[in-house]
């Protein structure tokens, strides 16, 4: 081989080993290249307007108390945070919205359950002054959250309920003023944002259920056909806030639990009977706080097997209209009533102390919490083609339920879950006040008396009940006495109307047994008389009969009994027959 031969020998050799290192480092490339775009893919064949919401602005839920986080008639930063909408914003990834209240509004019973209700039972309107003090917006319209949810709504109401427009006037009227902004209802909020959400989810209606119990003040509840449409209306409002290229899977809808289910109704003891003495159907109900206090009920207060019969075929229309509404339009459905029906294969769900409720047996516990946001992530990653986000790594003690307490804390609870549903039923806060007015004939004895006998008329208006003792309520009233007709022994005098002696300003309190039948009334305060100045009274009464001493100065100079006639006007619910 010549030294030509040998220069092209090795110019060849030269060439092919950098083609063979081009293509060993075009081969690592490729490699490289690929595994990046598998990294980078999304998973399980999904695309990136299908996955998960990755901050608050991707997400809007919606709905009443069991979305905002009620716990035990109260909303609290804590509650918030244990509801459903908080652990799906936690397993997410971002905080939930701040619930701007420094204290469980509107009055702290679970501090007042631990701790008691104080000397003379001070604590607990101690603790109520904040709420039924003037109070304005907690937002600013512009101010845009994930939750949007007003406890006590019923769903007209979202559509239309603002600070100027008390819609069904059902208890979201209190909240409502509270957390939006002023002027606008909680639809509109949403509409004059600029958030744009991917994903939204819906839970609304449980409060057109109960208000078929009279837990919502004025509201009543709905045909499903009306249902239907506000439902339906309400979802396409939503629906057109939504970013332009979200799905319309990516709207989820939770259906509605049967709230005849639910705790807060329990079977009626053996032992129960109408005002006329005979017993209830089998199967009839009654409020779980209202049973521990007397075996006594009025017709409104028992549910028979027929009136929840009515009830259930209520829930079923809903429900039928929620996945007729959801089938139509492409939505999610998440199907919370078989949620709950799996929950209550344990018997401890629908007992007094169930650990899956709330102390006022119809808000969840956090272990229903827990369940709810598991059905809800994984409706979302379902239709993301994902797997959902881990369960949550906390450290924080669950709001306790009715197992958690002695027996003397589920006394307590019993007395202040009965008075807050009696102020459910009454609405709004401030809460209606209380008019009284009796008419009593009885004698009268002592220095200052102003007749032998008197036919006296009495006219007060009394403040909402506040719990003493776990047996025991109290009433502020201020009201007026006077006796048209006053009479003296025969022989002694004429008949009088309205002497100057039987005038009288009075401002005291009364104190009655919680739940009562029977009318009870003990209570006393201070008078001032048309003749004898500044004085004080006691008095007590049982049905139809009343007794009282009274003074114009220091010692009793009066002391009368007889019978009475009352009615009371605008006491919300029934304390007593």
């Amino acid at each position: 081989m010549d030294d030509r031969d040998r220069a092209r020998a090795r110019s060849d050799h030269a060439r092919s080993k950098r083609v063979r290192s081009l293509s060993g480092r075009h081969r690592l490339a490729t490699v490289g290249l690929a595994i990046t775009l598998f990294a980078a893919w999304p998973a399980a064949g999904t695309s990136a307007q299908d996955a998960l919401p990755r901050d608050p602005s991707e997400l809007l839920l919606v709905g009443d108390s069991v979305t905002a986080g009620i716990y035990f008639l109260s909303l609290s930063e804590t509650s918030t945070r244990q509801a459903w909408a908080g652990q799906v914003m936690r397993r997410l990834g971002f905080e939930p919205d701040r619930c701007r209240f420094q204290q469980p509004f509107p009055i702290n019973h679970l501090g007042l359950t631990l701790l008691g209700f104080g000397i003379g039972g001070l604590a607990y309107p101690w603790a109520a002054v904040p709420a039924l003090l003037p109070q304005g917006s907690r937002f600013a319209a512009g101010e845009e959250r994930t939750i949007v949810a007003v406890p006590g709504q019923v769903i007209a109401e979202v559509l239309e309920q603002s600070s100027q427009h008390k819609g069904r006037n059902s208890a979201g009227w209190t909240f409502a003023n509270l957390l939006l902004p002023r002027g606008l209802s909680a639809v509109q909020t949403i509409e004059q944002w600029k958030k744009r959400p991917r994903w939204v989810v819906l839970f609304i209606g449980a409060n057109d259920l109960l208000a078929s119990f009279g837990m919502v003040a004025d509201a009543v509840p709905p045909s499903p056909a009306a249902f239907a449409r506000s439902y339906g209306t309400l979802v396409d409002r939503l629906r057109a806030v939504m970013a332009p290229d979200a799905p319309a899977d990516h709207f989820l809808v939770l259906t509605l639990p049967d709230v005849t289910r639910l705790p807060f109704l329990q079977p009626l003891p053996a032992s129960a009977r109408d005002p006329r003495g005979r017993r209830y159907q089998d199967g009839s109900m009654a409020s779980a706080f209202l049973i521990p206090f007397r075996d006594r009920f009025q017709p409104d207060e028992v549910w028979t097997p027929e009136a929840l019969g009515v009830i259930r075929a209520r829930v079923e229309g809903y429900n039928a209209a929620i996945q007729d509404v959801a089938r139509s339009r492409g939505l999610t459905t998440v199907d919370l009533t078989a949620l709950i029906e799996d929950l209550r294969s344990d018997a401890s769900f629908a007992s007094a102390n169930s650990p899956y409720f709330s102390p006022d047996l119809h808000h969840p516990s956090f272990r229903t919490h827990a369940r709810i946001a598991e059905s809800v992530l994984g409706a979302m990653a379902r239709v993301a083609g994902t797997a959902p986000p881990p369960p949550l790594e906390t450290t924080e003690t669950p709001l306790p339920h009715n197992g958690d307490f002695s027996r003397q804390e589920r006394a307590r609870v019993d007395a202040m879950v009965r008075l807050g549903l009696i102020g459910l039923k009454a609405g709004p806060l401030p809460p209606k006040p209380t008019f009284r007015v009796s008419v009593e004939a009885g004698g009268q004895a002592g220095h200052r008396r102003a007749g032998g006998g008197a036919l006296s008329l009495m006219a007060a208006i009394e403040s909402s009940p506040s719990p003493v003792t776990a047996r025991w309520l109290s009433r502020g009233n201020l009201g007026v006495r006077g006796s048209p007709g006053v009479w003296d022994a025969p022989g002694r005098g004429n008949a009088r109307s309205f002497p100057p002696a039987s005038l009288e300003v009075r401002a005291g309190v009364a104190f009655e047994p919680i739940g009562m039948w029977n009318w009870t009334r003990l209570g006393g305060g201070l008078l001032y008389a048309g003749r004898g100045g500044l004085g004080w009274y006691a008095r007590g009464e049982w049905r139809l009969l009343y007794a009282e001493a009274s003074s114009r100065d220091l010692g009793p100079d009066r002391v009368e009994a007889g019978l009475l006639l009352g009615r009371v006007f605008g006491r919300p619910g029934r304390n007593g027959d």
